[in-house]
């Protein structure tokens, strides 16, 4: 599932002051530094959506392989401000086994309701009746280097189709239509192959 963004100006970058989860304060424009950023958005207490969204996104990302080492960075932030602790983003990582190279990070609630009202995404922290967490898995993801931003679901999405979204929006690369061979799409126009 691909959703539109409310906002994708070329020169857009997601940011706010994050904590990660070794303790070290910086923001997320200074951690992506110009590289690819897929931004995933999760409860540490979560047992739905929030382990198939990780599985799937690591998933993803081995069938990238170094990419994310280099040139990409996929970025998890928590939804819970108010309980989640260093600790818990540690324990998060630990219990997922997310590679180095993958962040996970805090911020305050202000700076975190800022970033997702840039964004357009709206995460209801719990079910007012049941008090469960329920929430939309959609992860952002987008380049500075081609201007293109993107929302997906990785828990509802084949990964070989993230993996193809990925590539499209950070490479620019031309995406082959099977349906209409001969016809390709690349990020300024349609061509004919």
């Amino acid at each position: 599932m691909l959703v539109p963004m409310r906002v994708t100006p070329k020169n857009w970058t997601p940011d706010a002051p994050i904590t990660l989860k070794n303790g070290t304060k910086t923001t997320i424009s200074a951690l992506a530094q110009q590289r690819d950023l897929v931004l995933h958005f999760f409860y540490t207490r979560c047992n739905g959506t929030c382990p198939v969204t990780t599985q799937n996104l690591k998933k993803v990302a081995r069938m990238m392989p170094g990419k994310f080492e280099k040139n990409a960075l996929i970025l998890s932030i928590s939804l819970d401000p108010e309980r989640d602790t260093v600790g818990n983003l540690k324990e998060f990582a630990g219990r997922h086994n997310l590679p180095q190279w993958w962040q996970v990070a805090r911020c305050d609630r202000q700076a975190l309701d800022s970033l997702l009202d840039s964004i357009g995404f709206n995460a209801e922290p719990y079910d007012t009746k049941t008090k469960a967490i329920v929430h939309a898995s959609e992860v952002i993801f987008g380049s500075q280097k081609t201007g293109r931003w993107r929302m997906a679901n990785p828990q509802w999405s084949e990964p070989h189709v993230v993996k193809e979204l990925f590539e499209i929006t950070f490479d620019g690369v031309q995406y082959r239509n099977p349906r209409r061979p001969g016809v390709t799409l690349d990020r300024t126009r349609r061509s004919r192959a």
